[in-house]
């Protein structure tokens, strides 16, 4: 079977179709992005045989679009515990000793932040003793809890407890190391909470340890092409904020797409020298790439985050703005700039003013459902305002 036909297939009843070797020659053919493309279509909870069989590379492509999640078009993604918990169980189900051995594969800091969100660590010596004297909470005995060696891991809830307690034991076993390693690091986050808010808040608060992890992340992805979400608005905000003339006379990327090609380029160097780089024209696919990315990430159409075909066409619409007002010169980062520019302060912020609903008002402006992208364009959707003004 082709490897992409495994995506087309529902879970478990693939995998009757081939043998252990050639399923798992299938499931790396795929690579990480079909494999995220089979585990989306699956669902994260029947996707426990096919993790098992992936390499750690799919695995954490997978994590990383699985477990943080939007929540409201053009913010910033959270980290969602009871996904990582889905996973953590679809492993379980298949072999907690697998479990075990993808936990210690995985970043250590993701791991950490999952782990923290279902339990508090604490060191059983000193624990105890603190309860003996009076100075920690009793309501710790109402918790469910696993001994490992000095480590007390105290459950916030019932939910995933069995998985967890799976998991943890067999990484005691087959990986002690990295369970000292994991379980110290999440001890001194519940050290720090405990001391600031005491137990029972303690177990109520999921605000710790998200930001390293979340760092991990954005690097990882970075190198892959994705711009986190504050990145898109950045760069969206210095398109609106700084006047046309100012973004005309500046030559070169404003600082967010320069350290995004700084880097881009650097993990994939350009395979030809001197590929056009003026106008919408010559564009490099990486160019138009990160500029679709830019309004997956920053950008809401409807009340909702748009969709790839959504966001490849409002780049082109924008982008065209852009020459219209300066011609096809530049880099296409800046002519979507001046393009975002002038639709923002024409047609955008009117279209907000007078609480406009027909689509001028959203990020990217469109008119009778398509994107405004020329002079033309920008008229019509002046005349429509003029329309509503009277």
């Amino acid at each position: 079977m082709p490897s992409d036909d495994l995506v087309h297939h529902e879970g478990r009843a693939a995998l009757d179709l081939l043998d252990d070797a050639a399923l798992a020659t299938a499931v790396a053919e795929l690579g990480t992005d079909g494999m995220q493309a089979l585990v989306a279509r699956v669902g994260l909870a029947d996707a426990g045989h096919w993790l098992a069989l992936a390499t750690p590379e799919q695995v954490l492509a997978v994590l990383d679009a699985e477990l943080w999640l939007v929540p409201r078009a053009g913010q910033d993604e959270r980290f969602d515990a009871g996904r990582f918990l889905t996973w953590l169980e679809a492993l379980v189900e298949v072999d907690p000793a697998l479990a075990a051995d993808r936990l210690a594969e995985a970043p250590q800091e993701l791991v950490v932040l999952g782990l923290f969100r279902q339990a508090l660590v604490f060191d059983t010596d000193e624990l105890w003793l603190a309860v003996a004297r009076g100075l920690m909470d009793p309501a710790i005995d109402d918790q469910p809890q696993l001994e490992l060696g000095d480590h007390l891991v105290v459950g916030r809830g019932l939910d995933g407890w069995d998985a967890l307690v799976q998991a943890l034991a067999e990484l005691a076993d087959r990986h002690p190391t990295d369970l000292d390693a994991l379980l110290d690091r999440c001890r001194e986050l519940t050290d720090r909470l405990v001391a600031d808010q005491g137990l029972r808040d303690a177990l109520l608060d999921e605000g710790e340890a998200e930001e390293e992890a979340a760092l991990e992340r954005e690097d990882r992805r970075a190198r892959e092409g994705f711009v986190a979400p504050h990145a898109a608005r950045s760069f969206l905000a210095l398109a609106t904020d700084v006047d046309l003339e100012t973004q005309r006379a500046f030559v070169g990327r404003d600082p967010v797409a320069a350290a995004y090609f700084r880097d881009w380029d650097h993990q994939h160097p350009p395979s030809a020298q001197g590929v056009a780089r003026a106008g919408l024209a010559g564009a490099r696919p990486e160019e138009l790439g990160f500029l679709v990315q830019v309004v997956l990430a920053g950008c809401v159409l409807g009340g909702r985050a748009p969709t790839l075909e959504e966001a490849a066409r409002a780049v082109l619409a924008v982008c065209r703005v852009g020459e219209a007002v300066v011609g096809p010169a530049g880099t296409t980062d800046a002519l979507f700039r001046f393009g975002y520019h002038v639709v923002h302060h024409r047609i955008v912020r009117r279209a907000r003013r007078l609480r406009d609903r027909s689509g001028l008002a959203d990020d990217v402006p469109s008119l009778d459902g398509r994107f405004l992208s020329g002079p033309d364009d920008l008229d019509r959707a002046v005349a429509r305002l003029d329309a509503i003004r009277r």
